[in-house]
């Protein structure tokens, strides 16, 4: 999803210590405290009533109140909260933004209240997601994807293309496939497209840097950061770019964010192959109007998928610190992650919960997206505003090439100058 935040990280830092220094102190008990989640799919949201339920029964000193948020609206909200000193005790969003907002100073730092069998469940590098350098932990991931290119197997057979029998597929290959894909008519209009990854949507483009080894942004040794897209990022984005540009297998639609539109035209033909998170089997399953596979892209240095885990921040200022993070342990472990993960179509956090059957079996292709979790990593850099530094610097100039009003050289040398700009606009630098 999109997120964009408008406030700048000096202002807001300062701001936040304010708050925070006035918050009030811990209540005597009973005490209520607010869980925020992003969950909307109907068996997801049914699973976090049935917790709650449960544990306000079990609890009644510390009572969970629950509410129900947005992908859309979630920085916003976040924001808005935080700095009016009221907001919820427990949020949700991605690991990276835990980080963000303990860098800010929103968040609390959770390592007190995590044991030894949890920080080993869960996988280093989704702690890493949620950390800052100096070792504070500011999210607790509990869900965890991965990145997958969804295929038309009647077009993929109609083209008589046959995918290796683990499903994973080169750079090249990806280039091939889209190109025998892509049909037109009569009149030389295109009719289906070999592929469709937008470049905002999954954060594929950062993906394909991460599978180069490259780097746009780079922390120096005093800790501030330094826009330069090195040569290993130019050569992704650009492979990103030809697609549109040089092979002609996607439509400038990849600029599109609407995502029904987006889903319509695959199940429509319009395009072969499509890039999302393995989430949208949901969908497909639902719809039921394409006979779908999935492929795994593997880069030309690193054989890695986005993973894009979700976690739990305590907010810094709440005086329910302790009974906070007694729920995200009971709601993050066992029986109960499982039954947020399944109905999300995604998986556990901890290894543990990863190894429940119903996670690897081959109906929907489980077995498939359990399998890429040992390619899975955040390849978000871990850099404040990292997520907004995407939208108002990188995409703009992506979408400038791939409209063709810009040629690829010019856009990278832009990205460097407005992103370095942007740092130090926000502190960074």
């Amino acid at each position: 999803m999109i997120r964009q935040r408008g406030s700048t990280f000096v202002v807001i830092l300062v701001t936040c210590l304010i708050v925070i220094g006035c918050s009030g102190l811990a209540t005597s008990s009973p005490v209520t405290i607010q869980y925020y989640t992003l969950a909307w799919q109907p068996g997801v949201v049914k699973a976090i009533q049935r917790i709650s339920k449960e544990w306000n029964e079990a609890n009644p000193d510390i009572q969970v109140e629950v509410i129900w948020g947005s992908w859309g609206a979630v920085n916003e909200f976040l924001l808005t909260s935080f700095l009016g000193g009221d907001a919820p005790d427990i949020f949700h969003t991605d690991a990276v933004m835990c980080y963000e907002y303990g860098a800010l100073g929103f968040g609390a730092p959770l390592n007190d209240y995590l044991t030894d069998e949890t920080l080993t469940d869960v996988p280093q590098w989704m702690w890493d997601s949620a950390s800052d350098y100096e070792g504070n932990i500011f999210g607790y991931p509990f869900l965890v994807e991965t990145h997958v290119i969804f295929t038309n197997r009647t077009l993929f057979q109609e083209a008589g293309i046959e995918v290796p029998d683990n499903s994973e597929i080169s750079w090249d290959q990806f280039v091939d496939y889209s190109r025998r894909l892509t049909t037109r008519d009569e009149s030389g209009e295109v009719s289906t497209w070999g592929v469709m990854a937008p470049v905002s949507w999954e954060k594929f483009p950062w993906m394909l840097v991460a599978q180069n080894d490259g780097n746009i942004v780079n922390r120096q040794e005093d800790g501030t950061w330094i826009v330069k897209v090195d040569t290993a990022a130019r050569e992704a984005l650009s492979y990103y770019c030809d697609l549109v540009t040089r092979w002609e297998v996607m439509p400038t639609e990849a600029m599109s964010n609407d995502y029904t539109y987006l889903m319509s035209a695959f199940s429509q033909e319009r395009y072969a192959m499509i890039v999302f998170g393995c989430w949208n089997r949901r969908i497909l399953a639902l719809w039921d109007t394409v006979d779908w596979g999935m492929l795994h892209l593997t880069g030309p240095v690193n054989n890695i998928t986005s993973g894009g885990p979700q976690a739990h921040g305590i907010w810094a200022g709440s005086p329910h610190k302790e009974e906070a993070a007694l729920f995200l342990d009971y709601i993050s472990s066992g029986q109960n992650v499982a039954d947020i993960a399944y109905p999300d179509w995604i998986f556990p956090a901890r290894t543990s919960g990863q190894a429940d059957p119903k996670f690897s079996a081959e109906e929907n292709q489980w077995d498939l997206a359990h399998g890429w979790l040992d390619y899975a990593i955040d390849i978000w850099p871990t850099m404040p505003t990292i997520i907004a530094f995407d939208m108002r610097v990188v995409v703009p100039e992506l979408e400038q090439v791939i409209l063709g009003n810009k040629s690829f050289d010019d856009a990278m040398d832009a990205i460097e100058k407005n992103g370095n700009e942007y740092l130090l606009q926000i502190g960074l630098q």
